[in-house]
């Protein structure tokens, strides 16, 4: 087994990058697990996972192509999200590619601090994730 370094990964809505913006893109999972009782015992079975992608990124709000303000400006909006992740050697890669519902970050922070932001987008309904390797 290798361990993969997180780096050199692009993240984009739409068409527009915006990887310098953002310090963590992470889709996680709450998985649905359903339990209840029979007459014989305890029954579970695993209902419909719900994904999400969790950005945390910088309040680039005086950035002309500011990520902050596209989220502020546009919430509540379906969009696509594109996180691809190249190999060290860039010959392979994982791209994962979910429709987002776009959320509003937070404005403002610490004095002296740098200024970010952590929203956490809703996925509808599974996102793809397909790997080119062997390049």
């Amino acid at each position: 087994m290798t361990a993969f370094a997180y780096t050199d990964v692009t993240f984009q809505i739409g068409a527009t990058a915006y990887s310098c913006s953002v310090k963590r893109a992470e889709i996680t999972n709450t998985p649905n697990i359903l339990e209840d009782n029979s007459l014989c015992g305890p029954v579970s079975a695993v209902g419909r996972t719900k994904y999400q992608l969790e950005l945390e990124g910088f309040q680039d709000w005086f950035v002309a192509s500011s990520l902050a303000k596209y989220l502020f400006d546009n919430e509540g909006i379906s969009a696509t999200a594109t996180v691809t992740w190249p190999s060290p050697d860039e010959t392979d890669e994982v791209v994962a590619v979910a429709t987002v519902t776009l959320v509003s970050p937070g404005f403002g922070g610490t004095a002296d601090e740098l200024a970010t932001f952590a929203v956490t987008l809703p996925i509808d309904g599974k996102p793809t994730i397909t790997a080119t390797l062997g390049s």
